[in-house]
């Protein structure tokens, strides 16, 4: 069964936690004002996990997918389980994320942001 909530977006999170874990939920998950770079992407998954109910962790095959509305530190992250400190590379969208996931890994991380606000994919140096 897949259960559907409203766009989930900061501060809605407590909606996908009140589903619960492990049950497959459907919906858009990503930019509503401003979609010319990046769309919003469709999130048909089973959560897996929740941080302190500030985070919610969806599964595909081979990736979890960490969306959260709070500045997350490495003791939240790895409440996740270790898969996050296993993976081959970590993707973050937020930079202040960064040192502390880099920490964890000192391996590959794919910054998606130049700064924290900054949407403009364009102007990433790569």
């Amino acid at each position: 069964m897949v259960k559907k909530w409203s766009n989930l977006k900061m501060g809605k999170l407590e909606k996908a936690n009140a589903i619960g874990v492990f049950i497959k939920i459907g919906n858009y998950l990503g930019i509503e004002i401003d979609s010319r770079f990046v769309p919003s992407i469709k999130i048909n998954k089973s959560s897996i996990d929740n941080i302190a109910e500030s985070a919610v962790v969806f599964r595909t095959i081979n990736t979890r997918l960490i969306v959260s509305y709070n500045h997350n530190r490495k003791p939240n992250f790895g409440d996740l389980g270790p898969y996050l400190l296993k993976t081959d590379i970590i993707e973050a969208k937020i930079g202040y994320l960064l040192p502390d996931l880099y920490n964890m890994r000192k391996d590959w991380i794919m910054a998606l942001m130049t700064i924290e606000v900054d949407q403009n994919l364009k102007s990433l140096p790569i």
